[in-house]
């Protein structure tokens, strides 16, 4: 009896005569958010970073402070973008356009009292 180990990952355990015949694969998880992704708190935050696969996504949302609420997603090159801007108390959607898998946050630069934030791919 032969035990052969391969990468750490296969191991054989073969008895007697043998042919081996060894095929190489590549597997890439792909970030697959779940459908709807939620966020709350109150006032100007950060949220946790998350993935979004490429792709076009629908963000809704709720603000019951009055002043402006501006929310942008930031990713991990550093780029932004507004996603909703609205004066007062609010209640919407805006849409946002993600070109490559990414991590991201909302920012909630402006706001001063309780929001939430949905995002959902569009398709």
């Amino acid at each position: 009896m032969k035990t052969i180990v391969v990468a750490a990952v296969l191991a054989l355990t073969i008895t007697g005569e043998y042919v081996v015949t060894a095929q190489e694969t590549t597997t890439c998880a792909t970030p697959s958010p779940s459908a709807v992704q939620h966020f709350s708190a109150e006032n100007a935050s950060v949220t946790e970073p998350f993935t979004l696969i490429k792709g076009v996504y629908v963000v809704s949302g709720t603000y019951k402070g009055d002043s402006n609420f501006m929310v942008y997603t930031l990713d991990e090159m550093g780029n932004e973008e507004l996603v909703l801007n609205a004066l007062g108390p609010f209640e919407g959607k805006g849409s946002l356009t993600v070109n490559k898998d990414t991590r991201v946050v909302f920012d909630v630069r402006i706001a001063n009292g309780p929001w939430t934030l949905d995002i959902e791919p569009a398709f």
